[in-house]
């Protein structure tokens, strides 16, 4: 029998008794259910019961208290089929919660005049202000002297250590039984969508459909994570409601890349909300583009790694950071950030964030360890041989961060025993195959930066890891010197299309080797002041923004020779135009570490 059903017998018996001088209480975690429960399911169960419900948040004086009762409607069920009640509305008074209802509302008076039952329910107990031995001393008058049902709903492990000891003190005279009330997952996931604001009977059938059809890996991580709380649960279910209806398309597309999609939305608000207490490390995964390096500056600004100094952290903090950034292969945390960050849907910052997103994959279900692990051998066995002849035979996989998180997975489970396969000649026909790609010019063109890079991950493929950055290293660098051989001919020829060109290139490309000095020279000389301050201020902030690890450098050569004509000609000159092309130089020195080495030439 479930808790829930164990619980209404109890509270059924209680309110069907005479003479009952005591009151109940239900007690439980923040958000598990317990006031959902009491209005959604015991109300609608009591036909020829009167119910009064007051919120004691915030209360502090038996007046307060008397008010808030005289002030409260009473909802008064006439019908006993649950399904054909109104949804009954929590409206908020203050700190008060009223239940209202468009039925008749009956006053106090006529409830003493009535032969109904009279029941009041108290709800959060832990939050009265007041002297809680006073609060029950008016709960112990209600029961024994006017013969009211009471029924207090609260969370004792939020009491303080002085309230409990009081509570403890007073509650035997009050409160003859107090019921733990603990939903279990299915309880409360249910709820939660219940409880969504669906735009239409479309997103509430992809939700529950995604929901039900992954249910096992999402109770896993709310249990790893400790999470039973419907309020929480719930939000996330709506925001996610609100992206999937500006985005259904791409959604639908990829079912499986949708519910990775929900659980970093989980992970991202769990952050957020528990664990990143510090404002800057909230800002940090809030408001920072984690594109370029792929969360590994952040994860580097937390600690996540094991070889750095503050690495010690817990499981939960761990499992949370593993499950946003595991797929940003494929999934931006722009928008997603921004939903959290915001609480409602802003267009423009998912732009593009969905753009990678293709028809469903089954590599796409063997990169979903959760579920690929809850597969019978056979269903697994054909899901690795399709994601092996997709990525080795067909090598219709291009973009190199995903072939790296499925080499990554292949190794791992070699090794566990989970696939009959010999590593050797994994490695080599993966090394074949990215050697041809790149050959080819078919790899896409990304700029690889794996969270754990310095971390344990890929010990078991290291030379994989090690080799596919070498030849992507390569590979983007020589696309970008084919973008930017005209760069600063393009600034020369136009200087009014500079800001549309900043915005296009990092300081790491249009200083590199791709580029002659006389050229840099010739372009800086042509523009004004004006133009020379832009430039500086770009510099400024793109380099604050580049990774320091990032593979496209600077060329020495280049900024060695800027910085000899430049202090040939203006060292020695006063006035806004030299000192921003001094500022130039010292940036571009600043950023390679070379003052010591300049000063001396």
């Amino acid at each position: 029998m479930a808790v829930s059903d164990r619980i209404s017998e109890a509270i059924n018996a209680y309110l069907d008794r005479d003479n009952t001088k005591y009151a109940i209480m239900l007690d439980g975690a923040w958000g598990v259910g317990k006031t959902h429960f009491i209005v959604n399911s015991l109300i609608p169960s009591r036909s020829t019961d009167q119910f009064t419900y007051v919120s004691l948040y915030g209360l502090k004086t038996l007046d307060e208290i008397e008010t808030q009762i005289r002030s409260s409607s009473l909802y008064v069920p006439i019908v006993t089929e649950k399904d054909s009640w109104q949804k009954i509305d929590k409206k908020v008074v203050g700190e008060d919660y009223v239940l209202s209802s468009p039925q008749e509302i009956t006053t106090t008076h006529q409830i003493r005049e009535s032969r109904q039952s009279r029941v009041i329910c108290f709800d959060d107990l832990e939050r009265w202000y007041g002297d809680i031995e006073v609060c029950l001393s008016y709960v112990n008058r209600l029961v024994e002297h006017q013969d009211q049902k009471c029924i207090l709903i609260g969370n004792l492990d939020a009491m303080s250590e002085k309230a409990n000891h009081a509570f403890s003190n007073a509650r035997e005279k009050t409160i003859q039984y107090i019921y733990r009330y603990d939903s279990n997952y299915h309880t409360i996931l249910n709820i939660s969508l219940d409880l969504v604001d669906y735009g239409n009977q479309v997103s509430r059938k992809f939700l529950r459909s995604i929901v039900k059809n992954n249910y096992s890996s999402l109770e896993r991580l709310l249990e790893q994570i400790s999470v039973r709380n419907i309020r929480i649960i719930n939000e996330v279910f709506q925001l996610f409601e609100y992206i999937y209806r500006h985005n259904s398309k791409q959604f639908k597309r990829s079912p499986n890349l949708a519910f990775t999609y929900l659980m970093a939305l989980f992970s991202v608000r769990i952050l957020a909300s528990r664990y990143l207490v510090n404002k800057n490390d909230r800002d940090k995964l809030l408001r920072e583009n984690h594109e370029a390096n792929k969360g590994f500056k952040f994860l580097v600004d937390i600690g996540y790694f094991e070889d750095q100094a503050n690495s010690k952290m817990s499981s939960q903090l761990r499992l949370l950071l593993d499950t946003t950034f595991y797929r940003l292969d494929q999934i931006s945390l722009n928008g997603l950030c921004s939903i959290i960050r915001n609480g409602y849907y802003i267009k423009e910052d998912f732009a593009g964030d969905f753009d990678k997103w293709t028809n469903e994959q089954q590599y796409d279900l063997y990169l979903d360890k959760d579920r690929f692990y809850q597969l019978s051998d056979g269903e697994a066995k054909h899901v690795f041989d399709e994601t092996l002849a997709t990525m080795i035979e067909s090598r219709s996989i291009t973009n190199p961060v995903t072939l790296l998180l499925l080499a990554e997975r292949v190794i791992s489970d070699i090794a566990c025993g989970v696939v009959d396969y010999n590593p050797v000649v994994f490695k080599k026909k993966f090394t074949g195959m990215v050697d041809d790609l790149y050959d080819a010019h078919q790899m896409k063109i990304e700029e690889i930066s794996i969270f754990d890079i310095d971390g344990d991950r890929f010990r078991n493929c290291r030379s994989l890891y090690e080799h596919i950055l070498r030849r992507n290293h390569d590979y983007y660098l020589e696309d970008q010197k084919a973008k930017v051989t005209n760069f600063w001919h393009h600034i020369f020829e136009n200087p009014r299309n500079m800001k549309h060109l900043l915005k296009k290139f990092n300081p790491q490309i249009v200083f590199s080797e791709a580029v002659e000095i006389e050229e840099i020279i010739k372009a800086l000389e042509s523009l004004s002041n004006a133009r020379l301050y832009q430039l500086v201020e770009w510099l400024d902030a793109e380099f604050e923004e580049t990774p320091e690890d990032c593979k496209i450098s600077i060329d020495l050569s280049i900024i060695k020779a800027l910085h000899t004509a430049i202090r040939l000609k203006y060292g020695d000159q006063m006035g806004v135009r030299a000192n921003h092309l001094r500022q130039i130089v010292e940036i571009l020195k600043a950023r390679q570490g070379l003052h010591s080495r300049a000063e001396t030439e």
